[in-house]
Parts: C-alpha cells; structure tokens; sequence
C-alpha cells in the first residue's frame, strides 16, 4: 500500500493507491453507497433545528364611525275649548309639514309620525303632534330645519339636529378596534422577528388592557347627549362621530433556526 500526499497553499488531501489486483471485497465495501450519502445528508439536515421562543407586544387599535344619518323633530300643539277646532288647527299645520317635505324628496319611510290627545281643565283639548324627519344629506336636513324655523309660529317647536349611527356598524365597531389592535400587534411582533431572522408563528394569548369610547374631538362619553350650543351647526357631525380605542398586550411564538456545529 503506497500513501502519497498531494499538497497545495489550502489543501491537504491524502490518497491511498492500491492495487486492485490484491484488494478485497471487504476493502471495496468501505466505499459510501447511495443509501450512506441519503442518510448522511438526513443527517445534516437534522443539525438545523427549530427554536421556539416567545416574543411579547403590546398594541392598540382605534376605529372611527361618522354619523351617517340626521333627524330633527317638528312639535305642533294645540289647545282649545272644542277638539274639533284643537285638530283642525294642528292638522292644518301638519298638512303644510308633510307638504314641505314631501316637495323636497322626502317619502313616506323617511318621516315619523304621532299624536297625543289630552283634557286640561275639563274644558279643554291639548293635541300634541310630533312629525320627525329622517335624512342622510346634512346639508339639505339643516336647509330644511331652517326653513321651518323661519316659516311656522311660536306655537310650533323645531328641535336642533341629531346625527346618528348606522346601528349595525356601531355593534360592530368595538369588534372592528379589536381586529386592529391584534393586526397592529402581528406587525410589530413581525418586524421585530425579522431583525433576528426569525418567524411568527401562532399567537399564545391575547389580552384585552383596556378600552375607551366617545364623541367628537373630546373626551365625552358615548352615551351622553349633545345639548352644546356654543358649537356651529356645520361643527356637529364631526362632534358626534363615534370613537373607540382598544390597547392589548398579546404573545406570539417565535422561530429562530440555527445551525448546530457538528464536533
């Protein structure tokens, strides 16, 4: 057996020459089969292992829901001696309302009405009617509140403008700031992962901390109502906007993949 070594500036590599004549099958054998290189390389794979660790954010998600409806309210009242005279004055003057609204688009759907009949004094009937306006152009509701301002007499009460939600959306509003906040959380925790190389896997928990809601600009709560008159008409649609803000702190699993140095 003769061992000869072959040398550069990098590489040391030593070979053996036999002669075929003398080697066994034995010897042939020590040779690597197919079946060594596929385990081999099974192998190598298995020293790339997943580490799991855990990686903690916190978030918050905010939502807002404009009005998309305004209403105002429209109370005529009458009060005399005979009922018969007591409703022809109020359906007079309802007459005139409904006309109004009619001549500019308003149906049928988009109007409320009701009436309440009392006896004051034992000689005396007040008819109370209340016509209620619903629309979904700000601009022409307040144009048409105006206009009743000015036309009808003391006796008749126009209220200010209530803007309202759309109810499904506000049921789900709360839900829609909770989805934000836990994409919001996915993000950060995503972006961190990635400095290190690593990857989000599953969320192990998320946790509410804490919420608020309210209208406008201020801190005022949702269920209170607007009876402000020191803010312009034009100013109360953005004031009765509806907003809510949810802050979580959730954990998700994080992967990191790390070679293994083989000895």
């Amino acid at each position: 057996m003769d061992y000869r070594q072959y040398t550069d500036s990098s590489i040391k590599c030593y070979a053996t020459l036999e002669n075929p004549k003398n080697s066994s099958t034995d010897d042939r054998n020590k040779f690597p089969t197919h079946r060594d290189l596929l385990k081999s390389n099974r192998m190598i794979a298995n020293d790339v292992k997943d580490r799991k660790g855990e990686l903690q954010v916190t978030a918050i998600g905010q939502v807002a829901l404009p009005p998309t409806k305004a209403q105002f309210k429209i109370t005529i009242c009458s009060c005399k001696g005979n009922f018969s005279d007591a409703e022809t004055s109020t359906n007079r003057r309802l007459e005139y309302v409904l006309q109004t609204l009619h001549n500019n688009g308003l149906k049928d759907d988009c109007i409320d009405i009701s009436n309440n009949i009392n006896r004051i004094e034992k000689s005396k009937f007040l008819i109370k009617t209340e016509i209620v306006a619903h629309l979904t152009d700000f601009k022409k509701c307040e144009i048409l509140r105006n206009f009743f301002v000015s036309k009808l007499d003391e006796s008749v009460d126009v209220s200010r403008i209530v803007y309202l939600h759309d109810s499904f959306k506000a049921t789900n509003l709360r839900q829609q700031a909770l989805v934000a906040a836990v994409k919001s959380a996915q993000a950060k925790a995503s972006g961190i992962a990635n400095i290190f190389r690593g990857t989000v896997g599953q969320p192990i928990f998320i946790k509410e901390v804490h919420s608020d809601d309210w209208l406008g600009e201020s801190n005022r709560p949702i269920n209170e109502e607007f009876e402000s008159s020191t803010e312009s008409q034009s100013q109360r649609p953005a004031l009765s906007t509806m907003h809510i803000r949810v802050e979580i702190y959730a954990c998700f699993e994080i992967k990191f993949k790390k070679k293994h140095n083989r000895s």
